[in-house]
């Protein structure tokens, strides 16, 4: 996926997950009994991983992952470290011998999920890439479940649709997997102009776009539940408070019209791993209600969640979820 070639250990038992989605992925190829390391925010920007993934709390975690000090990494002995893109750091743990795996590359379809988790399970061997096939059928399935209705219809009746990135005036391009999701889903992606894969926009452009509905996206959550959404990665429900109190968006369509949502999150973010085909079902619902009456998005989630976290949720665990809201025992992991 990044234009490289590496070579591995015949036998894969020590793995060091430090790009952001790759333990989802690990979990959801059955080896997580593998991962001898994980990320920071693996542990500090889900609080549902605490409760879904089965060794999290107890693994050593990189404190800063995005630039790790290649020695240290080189002491762990690992059979491969699951990475961000190609870059210095890449680089420099291949001088050393240590197999950096990179699943960044052509990222702008949704399909591309299926191009990851493939990628991952090759790496980890025969069962993990049965179990990653397994996925893509369903993946497919679902897919072609959604485009069966949205793909007929016409550009008059798609929603005019924004999504956040974090804060509230940083979105995406079009050329990404957010607007590629958004797109299949049947709205009209308001930042089609975008051209760098995220942009900081002015109120005076959102207001301009005028869109129909807003999704609140890749806002983690925080020890600190009141985190400020100026902040670089702030707390999902204080970016609503600011769309919906802030005088400069009360001319906006989807805020006159309470049509503004928090994407759910659960163990990882829909929008960057292997439940983005869950968050196209719920934006299509959303955006298309009367088409997707019968779409039970609490079945959906639960299914996904039995199928490929082998974790059976509650119900109130998937309120909870839904809603964007911390678990019960989130205290118990720092939240």
């Amino acid at each position: 996926m990044a234009g490289r070639t590496v070579t591995l250990p015949a036998s894969i038992d020590n793995i060091l997950a430090l790009y952001g989605p790759a333990y989802e992925k690990i979990v959801i190829l059955d080896a997580e009994d593998k991962i001898g390391m994980c990320a920071d925010y693996h542990k500090t920007h889900a609080s549902w991983a605490h409760v879904i993934y089965k060794h999290l709390d107890s693994l050593p975690s990189f404190s800063n992952p995005s630039n790790p000090n290649v020695e240290d990494i080189l002491k762990e002995n690992p059979d491969v470290v699951f990475y961000f893109g190609n870059d210095k750091n890449t680089q420099k743990m291949e001088s050393l011998g240590i197999p950096v795996v990179c699943s960044t590359g052509n990222t702008t379809k949704l399909e591309s999920l299926k191009d990851s988790l493939r990628l991952y399970g090759k790496v980890l061997g025969s069962e993990a890439t049965e179990r990653a096939e397994e996925y893509c059928t369903y993946f497919d399935e679902k897919l072609k479940n959604v485009l069966s209705k949205t793909s007929s219809i016409a550009d008059k009746d798609k929603p005019k649709v924004y999504v956040t990135s974090g804060i509230p005036l940083r979105t995406r391009s079009i050329n990404s997997v957010m607007g590629d999701t958004v797109t299949k889903a049947g709205g009209d992606y308001v930042a089609k102009d975008i051209v760098n894969a995220t942009a900081t926009i002015n109120p005076e452009q959102l207001v301009a776009w005028n869109p129909d509905i807003i999704i609140i996206d890749h806002a983690p959550d925080l020890p600190d539940p009141s985190a400020s959404s100026t902040s670089n990665t702030p707390n999902a429900q204080a970016v609503k408070e600011e769309f919906m109190s802030k005088p400069e968006f009360q001319n906006i369509n989807a805020v006159k019209n309470k049509q503004v949502y928090i994407c759910p999150m659960g163990a990882f973010f829909w929008d960057a791993g292997q439940q983005g085909i869950l968050q196209l079902e719920w934006m299509a619902q959303i955006f298309h209600p009367e088409l997707f009456k019968d779409l039970d998005m609490s079945k959906e989630v639960k299914e996904f969640y039995s199928k490929f976290f082998n974790y059976d949720l509650s119900d109130d665990q998937l309120t909870r979820i839904m809603n964007h809201e911390l678990p019960e025992n989130a205290k118990d992991f720092g939240y």
